[in-house]
């Protein structure tokens, strides 16, 4: 921004240089009150909410594949892995809206309890794509997994808001972005996921 020029501010009554070592220094100042800040708070355990569900990601990728190959017809694996994604998104769709009815931002207790709830409804999915003996009731069992981890996703980001003070409402959600991301990526390496992958293939 500094190369802009001037004066810029975001937000009322906060006024930065384009000096980009006084944004640095800023920038540090915000992040220790940030960390202060998350480590004296009560719901600084709350970040961990949506990177909890995180961590399955790279499995239900691999388990995705493996579910959607058949070896009578592999010429529609890609198909059938497409269609898998397809009812994981429609089931990241329909949970929100069936959600909705039942969390109210002046009831935070509401928005825990969805989240809760959430965990069940992932579990309830993958435990019927291990049970599923069908191409269809796996893509079933898919959207139920992906209503659960929706309202997860956004219940977690609406309960820090309530809960966060406003005016340092974006440490807790780029805290809780973080973690996720690092979930992420620590689902998908070796250890998690390419060993069970080459096991299960060679028996």
């Amino acid at each position: 921004m500094w190369l802009v020029g001037g004066e810029w501010t975001v937000a009322k009554g906060c006024v930065h240089s384009h000096n980009p070592f006084q944004l640095l220094i800023e920038y540090k100042d915000l992040v220790l009150e940030g960390f202060h800040y998350l480590t004296t708070c009560s719901f600084a355990i709350l970040i961990t909410l949506k990177s909890s569900c995180a961590i399955i990601i790279g499995s239900a990728d691999v388990l995705n594949v493996q579910l959607s190959h058949n070896a009578e017809d592999e010429d529609r694996d890609s198909t059938r892995l497409g269609i898998l994604l397809a009812m994981f998104g429609l089931g990241f769709f329909i949970g929100p809206l069936v959600s909705d009815r039942f969390v109210s931002m002046k009831q935070p207790r509401s928005i825990l309890g969805a989240c809760v709830l959430s965990f069940s409804i992932i579990f309830m999915g993958f435990l019927g794509m291990g049970l599923s003996t069908s191409f269809h009731s796996i893509c079933i069992s898919t959207v139920i997994r992906g209503s659960g981890s929706s309202v997860l996703w956004i219940n977690s980001t609406l309960l820090l808001q309530v809960k966060c003070k406003e005016e340092l409402l974006g440490c807790p959600k780029l805290s809780q972005d973080h973690t996720h991301i690092l979930m992420s990526c620590l689902s998908t390496v070796e250890i998690f996921t390419g060993r069970h992958a080459r096991k299960s293939h060679e028996h």
